[in-house]
C-alpha cells in the first residue's frame, strides 16, 4: 500500500490520492467489487458503444439516414451491441444474431413510419417486455407511459399503440447532445486550468 501512496498521479492532490488508495484497499471496497463482479456475470447484454451515449449514437445514425429519420430502436441496438466470443469462450450478445434474422424476415417490425418504438416491435420480440419504468435503447429520457401509452405499474397493458410522435423525443435528444457538448467543454476547461496551475 505504501508503494501506491507514493505513486501519486500528476494533477492529483497527495492527500486525496492516499484517501482514495485507502478506500480501494478497504474490505468494504473489496466486498462491493466482488458483488459488482457477480452482478456483471448476470447481464444478458453488453453494449459496445464505449462512453458514447445512446443519444449520440442515435443522432449519428439519424444524420447518416438520407431522410434524416431517427432510427428504430432495434437498429440502434444492433449498432451498439456486437455478437462476439469473450476470453472465456462465452458468447456475448447472441440475441443480436436473432434480432438480425428477425429483421431480415420481418422488416416491418422496425418500420420507422410507425415510430421508433412500440409494443411488439423487433426489439420487444427478442428481448421481451421492458422492465417497469424503462424502454430499451431510447436513452434516459422516455418512460413506457410516454412511448407506449401504458404506465410503468402495468395498468392499461392491453392498450396497443403502434406509433410514437418523434418530435418530442428529438427535441429532448438534441438538448441532451447540447448538454454533453457543454459538459465536455467544461472538462476541457478544467484540464486547462489544472495545467496552468501546475505551471505556476
Amino acid at each position: 500500500m505504501e508503494a501506491n501512496n507514493t505513486n501519486v498521479p500528476k494533477g492529483v492532490i497527495k492527500d486525496q490520492w492516499i484517501s482514495l488508495v485507502t478506500n480501494w484497499m478497504s474490505q468494504k471496497a473489496h466486498d462491493i467489487s466482488e458483488k459488482n463482479r457477480q452482478n456483471s456475470t448476470m447481464k444478458k447484454s453488453i453494449h459496445m458503444a464505449g462512453t458514447k451515449s445512446f443519444a449520440r449514437n442515435r443522432e449519428e445514425l439519424r444524420q447518416k439516414d438520407p431522410e434524416k429519420k431517427n432510427p428504430h430502436r432495434a437498429v440502434l441496438y444492433i449498432h451498439t451491441h456486437q455478437h462476439k466470443i469473450d476470453k472465456n469462450d462465452q458468447t456475448i450478445n447472441k440475441h443480436v444474431v436473432e434480432l438480425k434474422k428477425t429483421l431480415a424476415k420481418r422488416p416491418d417490425l422496425a418500420d420507422t413510419s410507425k415510430g421508433t418504438a412500440w409494443n411488439g416491435d423487433a426489439l420487444n420480440t427478442i428481448l421481451g417486455v421492458d422492465k417497469p419504468g424503462h424502454v430499451h435503447r431510447l436513452g434516459l429520457v422516455p418512460n413506457p407511459n410516454q412511448v407506449f401509452g401504458v404506465s410503468s405499474l402495468g395498468h392499461f397493458q392491453d392498450i396497443h399503440l403502434t406509433s410514437l410522435e418523434d418530435t418530442r423525443n428529438e427535441d429532448v435528444m438534441a438538448l441532451r447532445l447540447q448538454m454533453e457538448k457543454i459538459e465536455q467543454h467544461m472538462k476541457n476547461q478544467d484540464a486547462k486550468i489544472l495545467e496552468l496551475n501546475e505551471k505556476s
